[in-house]
């Protein structure tokens, strides 16, 4: 009877994670607006069927099954951004059971509780629950042949290669860096020598698939230098960055974010440190072939980004976080009660990392809803004249104004300019003072969260010259000059 009893309160502790999880993912998916990383999602997803699969390759540096989920799934609930989002959601949301299953098997139910409670609670699982884009598709498949994976360790039954082998393949269909932890988790398999020779034919499944994604793969590989923001960032920079984005996500206040992450890190290595001392687990095989995948999914990306290969972000080795954290949650449940305590802490700081990031306007997206509605309906008759820079800028405003066209080459009769750009970027003196010569006067200049909208009238229309208007825009980078008619 208290094994019965014990049972029903651990199910009791992980209907009461996932109910939490489900609800730090799904009450706030509609507080901010399309981002520029998913309005190319909004963009291709709007197209049909065929289309869409013919454009990935040039839009794209990602295979295509998060997007064909994407666009069944909007059929069904909408293109709002609680509609498109839902879909990444619900892939966060079942990451919890996974990760306490696995967790389970590995170590203890205990261990399973405060994986399952880490998974629930993570700033960074959060955020791309919460993104209409492939991490967190990728996070749960890839969590998903690591539970095959720790299954066919300790019981290599075919069912359990073929479940690998299903979701590995899967998860190279949403994101190429599953190949990191899928290629170390097909390695251990063939060391197994009572099922060696199953393994075989699931490891050449999963390989056949991903020969098939490779003509797509160095496709988009060669045009990425262009597409990929991230770049611009320093390797250093990038590498350094992994362990704070992997406690802290991608919304950690920056002025706290060095203590922040320390104090995580102290979390963090006390459960290594105690996972290190607990004999009876630390002499757990399975444990530690599970570990060194997540450690070479993280690894391999940064070596070949030192030698010249270099496709490295933080994003997206998101894959390996549930396995490490998997890892970290058999520590704190081998020795109580100072594991416990730190993992508690560890998991109220995520907590409060969420809540800050979900009411701190500075650590939102970048809101273009906001901008848009700003601008409203053009005043009084003429046109109006918006310029958008950095031009990328213009995709994401795309979603949530009408269709304007592009100015050519030439002049046009307008009495409005709207200037927006970046919020630390302000209206040039000299241009100012060249647009007042023509009558253009500032009648408004507010910030909406990172982005700064200028609007300039006249009393009468004026004809402006599309080279007039460039030599306007907020900052030195390319601009978008569009018009809107009346």
């Amino acid at each position: 009877m208290p094994r019965a009893d014990a049972f029903s309160g651990e199910v009791v502790l992980l209907v009461a994670l996932l109910a939490l999880g489900a609800a730090l993912r799904f009450a706030t998916l509609g507080t901010q607006s399309f981002d520029l990383d998913e309005s190319v999602t909004v963009a291709l997803i709007h197209r049909g069927f065929s289309d869409m699969l013919s454009a990935i390759p040039h839009t794209e540096s990602t295979p295509p099954l998060y997007y064909v989920l994407a666009w069944l799934w909007v059929k069904l609930f909408g293109l709002s951004e609680v509609g498109l989002r839902s879909l990444s959601a619900l892939f966060g949301t079942a990451m919890i059971p996974l990760a306490y299953v696995t967790a389970k098997r590995l170590s203890s139910s205990r261990g399973g509780l405060i994986a399952a409670a880490l998974t629930a609670v993570s700033p960074w699982l959060i955020w791309y629950s919460q993104e209409a884009r492939s991490y967190a598709l990728f996070a749960l498949l890839s969590l998903a042949s690591f539970v095959f994976f720790v299954h066919a360790l300790e019981s290599p039954r075919p069912t359990n290669l073929v479940g690998w082998a299903a979701t590995s393949a899967l998860a190279l269909a949403s994101h190429y860096f599953a190949v990191f932890m899928v290629v170390p988790e097909a390695l251990w398999l063939l060391t197994q020598c009572d099922v060696r020779r199953h393994a075989v034919i699931a490891v050449a499944c999963v390989g056949a698939v991903g020969a098939a994604l490779l003509p797509l793969a160095l496709e988009q590989a060669h045009g990425i230098k262009g597409k990929a923001g991230f770049l611009q960032t320093p390797l250093s920079s990038r590498i350094t960055n992994i362990p704070t984005r992997f406690l802290l996500g991608e919304a950690a206040p920056s002025g706290s974010k060095t203590l922040l992450a320390a104090l995580a890190l102290v979390f963090v290595l006390t459960g290594v440190g105690l996972l290190w001392r607990a004999g009876d687990v630390a002499q757990s095989k399975h444990l530690w072939r599970a570990l060194s995948v997540g450690v070479v999914a993280v690894l391999i990306p940064i070596l070949m980004a030192l030698f010249g290969r270099d496709y490295l972000d933080a994003r997206n080795l998101i894959g390996a976080w549930v396995p490490l954290v998997i890892i970290l949650a058999a520590g704190y449940a081998a020795v109580r009660p100072v594991a416990l305590v730190a993992a508690a802490c560890l998991a109220a700081l995520f907590l409060v990392l969420v809540i800050v990031s979900a009411t701190d306007e500075a650590l939102e997206r970048t809101d273009y809803r906001a901008v848009a509605r700003a601008l409203g309906p053009s005043p009084g008759p003429g046109q109006r004249a918006i310029v958008v820079s950095p031009e990328f800028n213009w995709t994401p405003l795309t979603y949530y104004l009408p269709k304007y066209p592009q100015l050519s080459p030439g002049s046009v009769g307008i009495r409005e300019i709207d200037l927006i750009g970046w919020a630390s970027q302000t209206l040039p003196k000299e241009a100012a003072d060249a647009l007042r010569r023509r009558g253009f006067n500032i009648a408004e200049d507010r910030v909406a969260q990172k982005l700064r909208l200028v609007r300039l009238t006249a009393t009468r229309v004026t004809s402006v010259s599309r080279s007039e208007l460039v030599r306007s825009r907020l900052g030195t980078g390319s601009a978008t000059v569009l018009i809107q008619t009346r």
